[in-house]
């Protein structure tokens, strides 16, 4: 019984894992393609037909889906918060 209660414990701390690494590699790519979009002046966040504003909004939502699955540990509300900031900046300070 004690052995079942350990793979529980390590099988949720794995997800938890994975989880937290999916957000940041998501949250890293959407800081990278807001970056790109920042260099190009006449290309905003919101501009669909853009390829770089398609990819940034995919991972933004890709790194919030993530971030929302582990949002009880600590890693989940900084990641939400990080990349929620980086959106509004994008939206509203952006070009």
């Amino acid at each position: 019984m004690p052995e079942i209660d350990y793979e529980k414990q390590h099988m949720k701390k794995l997800t938890n894992y994975i989880y937290v690494s999916l957000s940041a590699l998501f949250t890293f790519s959407f800081l990278i393609m807001s970056t790109v979009i920042l260099y190009f002046p006449m290309v905003g966040i919101l501009d669909f037909p853009y390829f770089p504003s398609k990819a940034a909004i995919a991972s933004f939502f890709l790194a919030v889906l993530f971030s929302a699955f582990i949002i009880r540990k600590l890693a989940g509300k900084i990641l939400l918060t990080f990349n929620i900031c980086l959106m509004l900046f994008m939206i509203f300070g952006g070009p």
